[in-house]
């Protein structure tokens, strides 16, 4: 029986890996902060799973390791996915350390640490899940980015080290994994997938989205459909393009942000019970002007989503066009607007020193504007390529998602 022990096993990729080990009969080493999370899987196999609470930034961390190996038996597979990550734009500076302690000292702490005891015992394998934003950079995501580099570079470095050493240690790491890969697949909700797309879209790669979180809408299959799996090695899917928007905040000359989108730009007021005033252009000629909670630009795939739930209209995904769709406007005529796909859309927020107002693209972390900053808007020459195995038309999957789930 193989063993495996996992750092990071209390939600995510970690989660999900260490139930499909039990599934498969492996014994399962399950660590991370949240004790309480670890006995709920502990429950699922207490005859193949052992738990620890480890905090990757705990000089007492390595310990804590050697306990659960033995408990365990012994150790074949160390999967190290402990991490945490944030856009942090305005580089907020507890933001960026609290990244570099668990991504960079936590990270050689206990790789180091499965590395001893690899050496010591003839041999296995450390996987880690680092990121391609090591590779690239994210300009929203400073510390991340570099601490994934790090990884990126440790591991390599550690592979070296093992063959100058002659150790059977073998290394896998995810990054390497999509640079090479066919496709994506993505178990997790919407949110999930969105931020899956971003990585796939900049390798070209299509995504096959399995849905469990709560809507999945933009995924393809159902936690109960995995058996469909089963066409990909026979190339029986489609591949359907979805088209995305590209961001950009700009106070006169200097750019300050930029991101691409799959469902949604959104502006919005920080205050509570304060309204700001947007105005939205489109070629440079002024489309709207209202007071309200914010507006939301999004794609037609994002038309579900927040827009939706503001009163704009859903898109088929084949239109390519997007929207503007007005928050809690105080205006008799605000209403969402249809645009086609090459129109350039900026917006201005008014009054934006005495009340804040943010930027948040597909969910992530917001972006403080300034005043003079305008959003600039338009149709990204990158799309997502969604993975199809199901011959089931746009408006099947309305009726599935919504108005099924109101029966």
């Amino acid at each position: 029986m193989k063993r495996i022990v996992i750092m990071g096993a209390t939600s995510g990729i970690g989660l999900e890996t260490a139930k499909r080990c039990i599934a498969a009969g492996w014994r399962v080493g399950a660590a991370g902060r949240r004790s309480e999370e670890l006995e709920r899987l502990r429950g699922l196999a207490p005859q193949q799973v052992e738990t620890e609470a480890i905090d990757v930034t705990d000089d007492a961390a390595p310990a804590a390791l050697e306990r659960l190996i033995e408990r365990l038996g012994g150790m074949d597979v160390y999967l190290h996915v402990a991490g945490v990550g944030s856009q942090n734009p305005q580089l907020d500076p507890a933001v960026e350390l609290h990244t570099v302690r668990t991504n960079v000292e936590g990270f050689a702490r206990m790789t180091t640490a499965a590395y001893g005891y690899f050496a010591a015992h003839g041999g296995g394998r450390i996987a880690v899940v680092s990121s391609i934003a090591g590779t690239r950079g994210l300009g929203v995501a400073a510390a991340y980015s570099a601490s994934k580099r790090f990884q990126n570079t440790y591991i390599d470095s550690l592979a070296q080290l093992a063959r100058m050493q002659g150790s059977k240690i073998r290394f896998t790491d995810i990054r390497t994994e999509i640079r090479d890969a066919d496709m994506l697949i993505c178990f997790g909700g919407d949110g999930t997938i969105l931020h899956t797309s971003k990585i796939a879209t900049q390798h070209n790669l299509p995504v096959l989205g399995v849905n469990i979180g709560t809507m999945g809408f933009i995924a393809e299959l159902e936690s109960g459909e995995l058996e469909l799996l089963r066409k990909l090695p026979k190339k029986e899917y489609t591949i359907e393009n979805r088209s995305m928007l590209d961001i950009t905040v700009t106070n006169g000359t200097q750019q300050t942000f930029h991101e691409i989108a799959l469902n949604d730009a959104v502006v919005t007021k920080g205050a509570i019970a304060r309204v700001i005033q947007i105005s939205v252009c489109c070629d440079g000629v002024e489309a709207t002007n209202f007071s309200g909670d914010g507006v939301i630009l999004c794609t037609p795939t994002g038309s579900t989503a927040y827009s939706m739930s503001a009163g704009g209209p859903i898109v088929e995904p084949s239109a390519k066009n997007f929207l503007i769709t007005p928050i809690c406007a105080h205006a008799m005529l605000a209403k969402s607007i249809v645009v086609a796909p090459d129109r350039v859309i900026a917006v201005r927020v008014g009054k934006v020193g005495r009340h804040n107002a943010f930027l948040s693209v597909d969910g992530g972390r917001a972006f403080r504007l300034n005043v003079g900053d305008e959003i600039v808007v338009k149709s990204s020459q990158k799309v997502t390529r969604l993975v199809r195995l199901k011959d089931i038309s746009f408006f099947e999957i309305l009726n599935k998602k919504f108005i099924e789930k109101m029966r």
